[in-house]
């Protein structure tokens, strides 16, 4: 069309945004890295996160399923416990605290 414009964004579809808690100090070097390597701070960021998501991610050890619960939410919605600490744990325990009775 004559007379007509097109505008390119980077952006386009939009990207989620996403909000990382990351010390002053190494978003700061980070940032300067970036900008010495013609990258922005995002660039570098999906560079390693599609790197870091691309290693196979190993089946639990048998101790560790021992710790994985399927558990119900209130209204039926399902959720994946993961127990973190040591010693004996009650799974019956867990559902009835999250049940709410």
């Amino acid at each position: 069309m004559t007379g007509m414009m097109e505008v390119v964004s980077p952006n386009k579809p939009k990207t989620p945004v996403s909000n990382f808690r990351i010390p002053v100090a190494v978003k700061a070097r980070a940032q300067e890295r970036a900008r010495r390597d013609g990258k922005s701070l995002t660039d570098v960021v999906v560079e390693m996160l599609t790197e870091y998501a691309s290693e196979p991610i190993a089946a639990p050890t048998a101790a560790e399923r021992e710790r994985i619960h399927e558990l119900v939410l209130p209204g039926g919605v399902p959720v994946t416990c993961y127990c973190t600490i040591g010693g004996d744990h009650n799974v019956a325990a867990m559902q009835k605290a999250l049940s709410g009775d």
